[in-house]
C-alpha cells in the first residue's frame, strides 16, 4: 500500500489528508527540529548522560530558537477543522487525539523547559522527583537524592523505542527506521510535562518560583 503507515486508519478522508500534509509540513518541521536536536541525546537511544551540564547545554541550544507559537496555533485550528469528528464525541480516535495533544503541548512544554528560577538556573535542572515511596505521613513522595537522579527521570520517561503499533507497522511494511514515540503513560502519571510537579508534593517543593513559571507557561498558552 502507498498509504503512510504512521497515519491512523479508520478516519475520515479529510482528516487523513490533513495529517498527511502535516507530516510533510516544512513549517512544522522547522518548529520541531530544534526540540528533536536538543532532546535526542537524552532519549532511550541517546548516548549522553543526563548530567546538569549536558542538559544546560541542550537547553541553551533549544531556548535560543525563536518561538513557533503562531504557527502551532494556526495548525491546531486547521487540525480541529479537518478532524473534529475524530477529536470529539463518541467517534473520537485515540491516536488522532494523541497527535493533537502533542502538537498542543509543544509550545507550553518548550516554554516550561526554558523557564529559570530566581537564580537564573533552568528549572529543569532543579526538578524534584515525583517518584519514590511516600513518607511516614503519606502526604508527599520522596525526593531523588541527586541532580543526576532527577535528570535521569527525563531520560527514562521521555519516550519509548518504537512502542506504538504504527511505528512497528512502518518498520515491517515500508522498511522505515523505527521511531521514538512519546511515552504517553509516563507523561500522564509522572507529571513530566510539568517538570514532574505533582499535587501531592509538599509546600516546600511546590511553593517556589519554578512552579509559577511552569504553570504560567501552560496557563498563558491556554
Amino acid at each position: 500500500s502507498s498509504a503512510n503507515p504512521l497515519i491512523p486508519t479508520g478516519i475520515s478522508s479529510q482528516c487523513s489528508t490533513f495529517l498527511t500534509s502535516l507530516n510533510t509540513d516544512s513549517s512544522i518541521t522547522s518548529c520541531i527540529q530544534p526540540i528533536l536536536s536538543a532532546t535526542s541525546q537524552f532519549g532511550p537511544s541517546g548516548t549522553t548522560n543526563a548530567s546538569s551540564s549536558a542538559v544546560t547545554a541542550a537547553l541553551n541550544q533549544l531556548c535560543s530558537v525563536g518561538s513557533c507559537e503562531q504557527t502551532i496555533r494556526g495548525k491546531l485550528s486547521d487540525f480541529y477543522t479537518a478532524c473534529s469528528a475524530e477529536l470529539t464525541g463518541s467517534g473520537a480516535n485515540k491516536n488522532v487525539v494523541q497527535t493533537y495533544d502533542w502538537l498542543y503541548v509543544l509550545t507550553p512544554f518548550v516554554n516550561a523547559a526554558c523557564s529559570k528560577d530566581d537564580n537564573g538556573k533552568y528549572c529543569v535542572t532543579q526538578i524534584e522527583s515525583s517518584t519514590g515511596s511516600k513518607n511516614t505521613t503519606g502526604s508527599s513522595k520522596s525526593v531523588a537524592s541527586s541532580t543526576n537522579d532527577k535528570l535521569a527521570l527525563v531520560q527514562n520517561n521521555l519516550a519509548s523505542d518504537a512502542s506504538s503499533p504504527f511505528a512497528r507497522r512502518a518498520t515491517v511494511t515500508q522498511n522505515v527506521t523505527a521511531a521514538l514515540v512519546p511515552n504517553t503513560t509516563t507523561f500522564a502519571t509522572t507529571g513530566l510535562a510539568f517538570l514532574f510537579l505533582t499535587p501531592d508534593m509538599t509546600a516546600n517543593q511546590l511553593c517556589v518560583s519554578c512552579t509559577r513559571q511552569v504553570l504560567s507557561a501552560y496557563m498563558n498558552f491556554e
